[in-house]
C-alpha cells in the first residue's frame, strides 16, 4: 500500500521504498460532490436576463372564511373569565364546569317556559297571586332561609298553577307547601311541618300540608331543579368584579318582580341580567363616574346587549318604583332589603330608568 506524504522529495521516497511499502501522506481534503445545476427557471439568473413569470398576476389571497388555515384560532368563548384564572386553585368553584353549567341553564331556560294560567284560572286572579308572593317573603325573612328557596317556591306556585285549578282558599296551602318542597330542596335544616302550620295560624293541618305536598310533587313529576335569577345574579356580578351594594340591589330588583305576574314572560336570565345592569347604572349615578354598565363579560355570558335588554330593564323600573300597583301596599320586599344586612339598598332612591336606545328610536 503506497500512500503519498506531501512535501516529501523522491530521494526519501526512493529510501522508504526500500524497507517495504511506502507511505506517502497527502493532506488536501477531498473534492466535493458536484453541486446538482437548477432547474428550468429557477434559481439565480444573469444580470439583465428575462424573468419568464414576469408579467403575470399573482394569486389572489381567499377571504378569511375560505382560507384554509391549519392554525388553530382561538375563540372567544374558549378564553376563560378572570374570575375563574382567580378561582382556579380553589375546587368549590368548579371553574371547569362553570362555563358549560350555565349553558346548560340558557338552554334549560327556553324548554321550561310557565305559561300565561291566570286567564284560565277561575277562582284566583293575579292579585291573589301578589299578595301571596309578599307574604312569603316576609316568611322567607323570618325562618332566616336561603335565596334560592324564596325563587324556587314561587316557581313551584306558577308551575303548578298552569296546569291546575285551585279554589282561593286553598291558595295559601299551596304557597306553604311549595315553601315546604323548596326548603327541603335548597336548605340544610329545613323547618318542620309543624312550624308551617304555625305561621297559617293554624288554618291548615300538618296532614293538609302532607297531602298538597304530594300533588305537587305528581304534578311536577319529581322535577324540582330549574334555572332562576339568582344563580345568574350570582354569576353575573363575579364576572364583573361588581360590589357588594350592586349584588344586593340586583337581588332587591329581580326579588321585587317575583311577585308581578306580568314579568313571567321573561326568562330568569333576562331578569337577572337586567337587574344587575340597572343596579351598575345606579352604583355609577351614586359615584358620579362614567364606568361601563353592562361589561363585555356580562354580554358574552348571557348573549344579551344593551338594546335586547331594555324592554325587561323598563318593566323592572316600572314595578319597583311603584307603578300602578302602589296601591296594594305590598311592601315585604323594599322592607327586606331596607334592613343593614343587605346595605339598605332598597331606601337609597329610586330605580333608574334607561333612556329609550337610538336604535329603538330609529326603528319607529
Amino acid at each position: 500500500m503506497v500512500r503519498t506524504r506531501r512535501g516529501a522529495t523522491t530521494g526519501e521516497a526512493d529510501d522508504n521504498a526500500s524497507d517495504g511499502d511506502v507511505e506517502i501522506f497527502d493532506e488536501r481534503p477531498p473534492a466535493p460532490p458536484p453541486r446538482p445545476r437548477p432547474a428550468a427557471g429557477r434559481g439565480r439568473q444573469a444580470f439583465g436576463a428575462v424573468d419568464p413569470n414576469q408579467g403575470r398576476k399573482r394569486k389572489a389571497r381567499p377571504p378569511p372564511d375560505q382560507r384554509d388555515d391549519k392554525r388553530p384560532k382561538k375563540h372567544r368563548e374558549t378564553v376563560p373569565y378572570d374570575v375563574d384564572v382567580d378561582n382556579a386553585h380553589d375546587e368549590q368553584q368548579v371553574t371547569e364546569y362553570v362555563v358549560d353549567l350555565y349553558k346548560h341553564y340558557k338552554s334549560v331556560e327556553s324548554t321550561w317556559p310557565i305559561e300565561a294560567y291566570i286567564e284560565f284560572q277561575q277562582d284566583i286572579n293575579a292579585k291573589m297571586r301578589a299578595v301571596l308572593v309578599d307574604w312569603l317573603v316576609e316568611v322567607h325573612l323570618k325562618f332566616k332561609m336561603l335565596q334560592p328557596t324564596l325563587y324556587l317556591t314561587v316557581q313551584i306556585i306558577d308551575r303548578y298553577l298552569s296546569s291546575k285549578q285551585i279554589h282561593r282558599k286553598k291558595l295559601q296551602l299551596l304557597g306553604v307547601s311549595a315553601l315546604f318542597v323548596a326548603c327541603k330542596y335548597e336548605e340544610i335544616y329545613p323547618p318542620e311541618v309543624a312550624d308551617f302550620t304555625y305561621i297559617t295560624d293554624h288554618a291548615y293541618a300538618a296532614e293538609e300540608v302532607l297531602d298538597m305536598e304530594m300533588k305537587i310533587l305528581l304534578e311536577l313529576d319529581w322535577k324540582i331543579t330549574a334555572p332562576n335569577a339568582h344563580l345568574w345574579i350570582e354569576r353575573l356580578c363575579a364576572v364583573c368584579r361588581a360590589s357588594s351594594r350592586v349584588k344586593h340591589r340586583a337581588e332587591y330588583y329581580s326579588q321585587r318582580t317575583l311577585q308581578e305576574y306580568a314579568l313571567l314572560d321573561f326568562k330568569p336570565s333576562q331578569i337577572a341580567a337586567a337587574a344587575v345592569h340597572l343596579s351598575l347604572v345606579a352604583e355609577a349615578r351614586e359615584n358620579r363616574d362614567n364606568r361601563e354598565c353592562w361589561p363585555r363579560p356580562c354580554e358574552r355570558l348571557t348573549g344579551y346587549t344593551q338594546l335586547e335588554l331594555y324592554a325587561c330593564a323598563k318593566a323592572i323600573s316600572f314595578h319597583v318604583n311603584g307603578g300602578v300597583d302602589s296601591k296594594r301596599r305590598l311592601v315585604a320586599c323594599k322592607k327586606k332589603f331596607g334592613r343593614h344586612d343587605f346595605a339598605e339598598v332598597s331606601s337609597t332612591g329610586k330605580c333608574p330608568v334607561l333612556k329609550r336606545p337610538r336604535e329603538l328610536a330609529l326603528e319607529s
